[in-house]
């Protein structure tokens, strides 16, 4: 890590805002060494004592990528057809390799890989308070960061988020450091960095091409120099994504970066039409998200984007201004709401993490040398924000999760001028001098209250529920499919976790009558079909409920106990001998 603030030199290559003495490597050395022994052992103790239950939904497509990859069926997930071209390959990749740890237990292995990258948070966030502000700040923030409920939940979910905050952080202090002495080196870094936060989420790219631009403007080097500095981090970025590009383009035949962003637009483009078409002012997009993802027609053919491989909506999708214009509308109305009403949540732990925050980002001006930094800190957020509005049919409280390491920042900072401020104040009423004793406790005890509020917030969280013992039995129903058979079978299912539990192949309940649904069963050479009690996606699927489904060929065979608050009923769908493969 970084050290002391000292004067600048009069030559602007030989000017670095800190240096590093024996005594400051130790002391910082020894710090966070402790630090991360608390990280483990706060995680672990976390972990065993909340437990976990089913795989989460997302969790599900991550560890069967990884399972697919290892056994080599391509790099195909559970819920869609054909190539995955939505989620990046890092994190499937990371759980194919820690599965062989595991002996294929790729739940218990996506769970290691959150749980070994969140155990590390703390360290670029204490990198990162110390470039910005000061070590005080920096020790402040990585334990708030070790304790923060959200990071702990995070580390023994199999979901994104977790590991990328880890990984876009280290790079957001890569770039920091490449903004105090620049060098071709110091880009290649950057670029090393950002290229394996984009392959673990895509919307990496944003940050990285900011932090490329500020680079070619800062400094006093020459354009020719500049231009090699971003030429270095473009390759290197570029090298790591390659494999993802060339994936893309084999399958579309288009050359870009990611295809998240396409079949977003399509899927909120098709909801958005299917809303104007009801001709019902009461719909909202949420009313038409499943049929515009999970529709069929006539001919028992997938046209929901969900139902078709990505490539195929990739290809066929082509963006218009007016429907361009109309998505936006869309995205601004329904999300600027959703933002606002996030900001104000017990997880994030408002009221006090974000007036912290913004106390720490301003209470003092910025100075020259570190305008730069404070500036490229608060655009990486800020491109988080800007991805939401890409999306209109279904914006999750995952998707404002990467806010909470720079609140912390931020906030740490506000803690340290709450602390300076009631010393102060100490000082003239007691007539005392330096007094630093009612600071520090009036900060822990405000830092202890927030704490106590966002855990509370944190654990109700559907995202955490999804993969809690109260999802257990939706384990227990798949592992008991996956005892039944000697082969593989076809799981129908409006969730794909039972699926992934059973080791099965997963077929999308239809959108459609009931009519279709039972051909289409057929059709899909379907074995068991699953039922959950309190998700309604479709009429025939709540009549299914209540009455059974009404043909011969389906027995109910497996129910969980009366008391599981979302029952789950099996039924085993006997196919024709004609149709088995």
């Amino acid at each position: 890590m970084d050290a002391m603030l000292i004067s600048a030199s009069t030559s602007p290559q030989a000017r670095p805002r800190f240096v590093v003495d024996p005594k400051t490597w130790h002391f910082y050395a020894t710090f966070l060494s402790l630090l991360l022994l608390v990280t483990i052992g706060v995680r672990a103790s976390a972990w065993r004592h909340w437990r976990t239950g089913a795989i989460e939904s997302e969790g599900a497509e991550y560890a069967r990528i990884a399972e697919n990859l290892r056994n080599g069926r391509g790099y195909v997930g559970i819920s869609t057809p054909g190539t995955q071209l939505v989620f990046p390959p890092l994190l499937p990749a990371l759980i194919a390799a820690t599965s062989l740890v595991t002996h294929n237990d790729y739940e218990l292995a996506g769970r290691l890989v959150s749980f070994l990258l969140g155990v590390l948070l703390p360290l670029p966030v204490f990198g990162l308070a110390i470039r910005l502000f000061h070590w005080r700040t920096a020790a402040i923030a990585a334990i708030i960061t070790a304790f923060y409920p959200l990071f702990v939940n995070l580390s023994f979910t199999v979901f994104s988020e977790g590991p990328y905050v880890t990984v876009l952080l280290s790079g957001v202090y890569l770039v920091l450091r490449a903004f105090d002495l620049q060098s071709i080196t110091r880009w290649s870094l950057v670029g090393g960095a950002f290229g394996l936060a984009y392959l673990m989420r895509q919307e990496a790219v944003g940050p990285f091409i900011i932090a490329v631009l500020l680079g070619l403007m800062a400094g006093d080097a020459t354009p020719g120099v500049k231009l090699k500095r971003a030429a270095a981090a473009l390759t290197v970025f570029i090298v790591l994504a390659l494999p993802q590009m060339l994936l893309i383009y084999r399958s579309t035949g288009k050359l870009r970066l990611e295809g998240k962003s396409t079949i977003n637009y399509a899927w909120g483009i098709r909801a958005l039409a299917e809303r104007a078409d009801s001709g019902s002012k009461e719909l909202s997009i949420q009313d038409v998200d499943y049929d515009a993802a999970n529709s069929i027609n006539d001919r028992l053919e997938g046209t929901g984007v969900g139902m078709r491989p990505n490539a195929d909506v990739i290809r066929e999708t082509h963006m218009r201004l007016g429907d361009l214009v109309r998505f936006f509308r869309e995205s601004i109305r329904r999300n600027t709401p959703e933002l606002l009403a996030h900001l104000r949540e017990r997880w994030l732990g408002a009221p006090f993490l974000p007036a912290l925050a913004l106390l720490g980002a301003l209470r003092r001006p910025w100075t020259r040398q570190t305008a730069l930094h404070h500036m490229f800190f608060i655009l990486v957020p800020a491109t988080a924000i800007v991805t939401t509005f890409t999306v209109v049919h279904a914006i999750y409280v995952r998707n404002y999760f990467i806010l909470t390491p720079f609140l912390i920042i931020w906030g740490a900072n506000g803690f340290l001028e709450l602390a300076r401020w009631t010393n102060r104040n100490i000082a003239v009423a007691f007539q005392s001098t330096n007094p630093w004793v009612p600071g520090v406790v009036v900060s822990a005890f405000m830092a202890i209250i927030m704490l106590g509020y966002a855990l509370k917030e944190t654990r109700t969280l559907f995202v955490f529920q999804e993969g809690s013992p109260v999802n257990q039995k939706i384990k227990d129903t798949g592992t008991w499919i996956k005892q039944q058979q000697t082969r593989r079978v076809r799981v129908m299912d409006a969730l794909d976790t039972v699926a992934f539990h059973a080791d099965a192949d997963y077929v999308h309940v239809p959108s459609c009558n009931g009519e279709l649904a039972l051909r289409y069963i057929e059709k899909e050479k379907v074995d068991y079909v699953i039922l959950h009690r309190g998700f309604e996606p479709t009429k025939y699927y709540k009549d299914w409920l209540i009455s059974g489904i009404p043909d011969a060929r389906a027995q109910l065979v497996y129910t969980t106990a009366e008391d599981d608050p979302s029952k789950i009923l099996v039924f085993r769908w006997q196919q024709l001998a004609t149709n088995r493969p």
